[in-house]
């Protein structure tokens, strides 16, 4: 059903572009305008649902609270966009929800900073700060420091690629959003800090390293973002 209203969406938008300013006639635009009218009409849809999105990332979310969550809240933060993570039978997985441009970049930002971390821990649990660890539980607390490390240098490092990205207006746009689509959604609890402060370190430094460039327009001051550009580099 969700596909299917998608594709109605998108002829609405498409129907809706036909304009005189776009080499349309008067008489082709008339026709367009009431024809989308009329599917708005039929499917129940108002402006808000074609200005709106909610775009699930390709990677999977931690079923238990973890430093993870607070970098897609500073991705929602930077993107004017509302962050939800959902937890069923199949795993946990993570959306955001704004205007449909802006969370599809979210997304997408947010699936390549999750890919730099996974690259960074893989490499790290090669090295001696972490073979070192004689037990499971010490080996997965430096894991989950060294992400805690990773996180807290690429929030920082996310904010100024887009700062001056932020629009108040549009973020309650797209809180409010959120709340009528999951009513009974609830806030996200804070993992509890580790205490490898070493792993921590070595998780800072590694996103220092991560190639990050700016993936919004310089000029633009209304809080709508360039189509999605590569921000995190390397391999993923």
């Amino acid at each position: 059903m969700s596909e299917r209203l998608d594709a109605v969406k998108t002829k609405i938008r498409a129907l809706r572009a036909r304009t005189v300013a776009r080499g349309c006639t008067e008489a082709e635009a008339a026709t367009a305008m009431e024809m989308a009218a009329r599917l708005m009409r039929d499917h129940g849809l108002d402006e808000a649902d074609l200005e709106m999105a909610q775009v699930e990332c390709q990677r999977p979310a931690t079923a238990k609270a973890h430093a993870r969550d607070r970098l897609a809240a500073v991705v929602a933060y930077c993107t004017n966009c509302a962050g939800l993570k959902t937890i069923r039978w199949g795993g946990a997985r993570c959306f955001f929800v704004g205007p449909a441009p802006l969370a599809e970049i979210a997304a997408y930002t947010r699936d390549l900073c999750e890919a730099a971390i996974d690259r960074e821990l893989r490499a790290f649990q090669r090295t001696p700060a972490y073979t070192r660890k004689r037990s499971q539980k010490t080996r997965g607390e430096a894991s989950r420091a060294f992400v805690e490390g990773m996180v807290s240098v690429l929030a920082l490092r996310l904010r100024d690629a887009f700062r001056g990205q932020r629009n108040e207006a549009i973020a309650a746009r797209s809180g409010a959003w959120l709340d009528r689509l999951e009513p009974d959604a609830a806030s996200v609890g804070k993992a509890k800090p580790t205490r490898d402060p070493r792993a921590a370190d070595q998780g800072a430094a590694a996103a220092r390293r991560v190639e990050l460039s700016a993936g919004v327009g310089a000029d633009r001051r209304d809080g709508a973002l360039d189509g999605p550009r590569r921000l995190i580099g390397g391999p993923a």
